[in-house]
């Protein structure tokens, strides 16, 4: 017999557990508990084992070794302990799987800052949407009246259409799973599907400029991965950040960061699809929240598809940052793979609300932070408020 889960469970007892076992039954008592001799004898066992497990990592102070109930409950400790608003949490492909599939819990808000008594209001808010890293979706509280689009809906929100009404929140909570995948490595069909191929403008636009730069990228390239490596690596590498005017003021978005080699997020995935699907590529949007402890603000990124493996992931923005700090391996990392800390909202770009928003959008190309309709307009930016807050987030 050849048993293949020996590195979740032993399939042979050692002899300490049996030994452990033995004396538990022997010496029924909880440790710190009571004065009688049994509990007393439970409590030093309970230390002598914390200071075995003292020397053997090196603490000085036994009492500063604390037994946890298993390893999901020990990196819940650490992690919601450790880290601080800002702070950088770094992962790798070997961890835990609790640290790549963390339970978010968040509530969003808008407000209107201009009167609204007497008034229709209508209002969308982003909800987590269904896609291949994120699941068990649960509403968990919204102000009254609330409508939830499907889960697939390509912009996902929560609709409301009031009177005089002009606050609006809903709280929900989904799971996160960011699984680490090495394009390179994969086994690949030359043949690409026809899929998330075609122009989109005034955006996703195949010009001159940008058809020559594809094919200069990709020369030489043996399969699809190598090709969007090459885009991946060019982004990455040439493009640096830069805040950006709202999309609705800009040109062309791919065409003009790739001459002017400067953008935000979305002007990074922009032209990392445009360029994949120029070269034969599927490729599409997806973008949300990024959800740090402390921190939870508007981001975007991209998708690539690579048959018969599938959809992979191209932060090309973070993969930049990573290349300015120094940190070539964290930018590697982006290309193919995410980190947990995500709420996905929306999965095309320039697609319509739920119910469509019948008067002119604030952003008509994405929905992270919502809209607001007072008497029949659209709110601009000056005149609404939103918000988001991490209430919780826990590693499973």
């Amino acid at each position: 017999m050849i048993y293949l889960d020996s590195a979740a469970t032993t399939m042979q007892k050692p002899a300490a557990v049996a030994t452990a076992t033995a004396w538990a039954i022997n010496h029924l008592a909880s440790p710190g508990r009571g004065g009688h001799w049994p509990a007393m004898a439970a409590a030093e066992k309970a230390f002598a084992c914390r200071e075995e497990a003292a020397q053997l990592f090196h603490v000085k102070d036994p009492e500063r070794v604390v037994f946890t109930f298993n390893a999901t409950h020990g990196l819940n400790i650490a992690i919601k302990t450790l880290a601080r608003p800002g702070s950088r949490v770094v992962i790798s492909g070997y961890e835990h799987n609790a640290v790549t599939r963390p339970l978010h819990a968040l509530k969003a808000d808008i407000r209107a800052l201009v009167p609204v008594a007497g008034q229709e209001v209508q209002a969308w808010l982003p909800l987590p949407a269904a896609c291949p890293q994120q699941s068990n979706i649960e509403l968990l509280d919204c102000t009254p009246g609330g409508v939830a689009a499907p889960e697939y809906a390509p912009q996902r929100t929560m609709w409301w259409k009031t009177n005089g009404v002009g606050e609006f929140s809903v709280t929900y909570r989904y799971l996160f799973r960011a699984e680490y995948t090495a394009p390179m490595s994969l086994s690949l069909e030359l043949a690409q599907p026809d899929f998330d191929l075609e122009e989109q403008p005034p955006h996703i636009v195949f010009t001159p400029y940008l058809r020559a730069l594809a094919a200069r990228l990709t020369e030489g390239c043996a399969n699809p991965a190598e090709k969007a490596k090459a885009i991946y690596d060019y982004v990455t590498g040439q493009v640096d950040y830069r805040y950006q005017p709202a999309y609705l003021q800009l040109d062309c978005i791919a065409d003009q960061c790739a001459k002017t080699l400067r953008g935000d997020c979305g002007v990074f995935a922009l032209l990392f699809i445009t360029l994949c699907r120029i070269a034969g590529i599927p490729a599409r949007w997806q973008s949300g929240l990024a959800v740090r402890p402390g921190r939870v603000g508007p981001h975007d990124w991209a998708m690539f598809y690579l048959a018969p493996h599938g959809w992979l992931w191209a932060d090309c923005s973070f993969g930049s940052s990573a290349r300015r700090s120094g940190e070539d391996a964290r930018r590697a990392h982006y290309f193919g793979s995410l980190d947990p800390w995500r709420m996905v909202a929306n999965s095309a770009f320039q697609a319509p609300l739920t119910p469509p928003m019948p008067a002119w959008r604030q952003d008509p190309y994405d929905n992270q932070c919502g809209e607001l309709m007072v008497g029949g307009r659209g709110l601009d930016a000056p005149e609404r408020a939103w918000g988001h807050e991490l209430l919780d987030f826990t590693l499973l």
